[in-house]
């Protein structure tokens, strides 16, 4: 009797992305030649168009400009649903899941460059429920409790607008001279227990334990950084019309706090004290990207190492996939 033949299972069709959402590094990802910074804001244009040219740019989605004029009420998270599913297949975790939780970043990114002026936040997603699959994810618990504590932190100042020197306080009385970075796991542990301890004492709620919860309150605290004061006097300086508005882009997480060669940092093309053109990295290791750009932590400049036959690329700047690990996390192209 002959075999019964298999019939493979007919992929279900994405559903359409809304109106002005794009993805990238994804399944029908958006494509750089139909669309410009206006859309997606510089940022998430570059990063499509490396994705495009195959650079292991971690998966992505974005909230192009247009949602920045939109109002609040109407940023749900029903516009992002589609494309936070798509996020997920190409990186095959799940936001909010317990066992292969998937981790975010949300960044600002306006069609011209406003550096510092809005909120960045990173390790969205990162909760008591999800902890425990990320220890499993990459057994190295150091690296676990200084994202909690992180994400407690820049959360609590950015969406709860909490004083950021309560965290900071905190931070120095446990760690005394000590850099933070000397702090052992057992140590972030405790700073994490205070931090939380801190944010329902001050904001007069929980920290958001629902990845959900806090990922539409950063989406929300990122596009509200567009109007913020400093925002606003650096358009008027600088002749920016308000109305450009700014993209919001939702990245898999990579983590430059992961020990080993791992760091954050910003690149430029030009060494910025002397105006040499030479490829020019500050960067701090053990650091996430904001320790850096924020100014808050003082990093260490460091020319890249000239290529060689053997040696493509600066080992510093590359992301490692497997280890979800990153050394420079954006770069800066100065004029001649």
């Amino acid at each position: 009797m002959p075999a019964t033949p298999v019939i493979p299972p007919v992929p279900v069709p994405a559903s359409p992305l809304p109106p002005e959402v794009y993805t990238f590094g994804t399944a029908d990802a958006s494509r750089a030649d139909t669309l410009g910074p206006a859309q997606l804001g510089f940022k998430a244009w570059n990063l499509l168009r490396m994705a495009e040219l195959g650079l292991p740019v971690p998966p992505g989605l974005v909230l192009g400009t247009a949602w920045c004029q939109a109002a609040a009420a109407a940023r749900t998270p029903a516009v992002w649903r589609e494309a936070l599913a798509r996020l997920e297949q190409a990186s095959g975790l799940r936001f909010g899941d317990a066992r292969q939780p998937l981790l975010v970043s949300v960044r600002s990114g306006a069609p011209v460059s406003m550096p510092g002026m809005m909120q960045t936040l990173l390790d969205i997603g990162l909760c008591e429920t999800t902890l425990p699959g990320f220890l499993r994810q990459t057994g190295h618990p150091r690296l676990v409790w200084d994202a909690y504590r992180r994400l407690v932190a820049t959360y609590g100042e950015t969406v709860a607008r909490l004083d950021g020197e309560l965290f900071e306080a905190e931070l120095r009385t446990l760690a005394g001279h000590r850099d933070e970075r000397d702090l052992d796991f057992s140590e972030l542990r405790t700073l994490t227990r205070r931090y939380l301890a801190l944010y329902r004492e001050h904001a007069g709620q929980p920290f958001p334990q629902d990845p959900q919860v806090q990922l539409a309150g950063a989406i929300e605290a990122v596009f509200a950084s567009w109007q913020s004061p400093q925002a606003q006097a650096y358009r008027a300086m600088h002749g920016i019309d308000a109305t450009v508005g700014t993209a919001v882009t939702v990245q898999q997480m990579v983590f430059g706090n992961a020990g080993g060669v791992s760091g954050a940092g910003v690149g430029f093309t030009r060494d910025p004290t002397s105006g040499e053109p030479v490829p020019w990295v500050d960067f701090l290791l053990h650091a996430q990207g904001e320790d850096v750009v924020s100014g808050r932590r003082r990093a260490h400049g460091h020319p890249c190492p000239p290529r060689s036959s053997s040696t493509r690329t600066c080992r510093r700047c590359c992301w490692s996939p497997a280890t979800r690990c990153v050394s420079a996390v954006s770069t800066t192209t100065c004029a001649a």
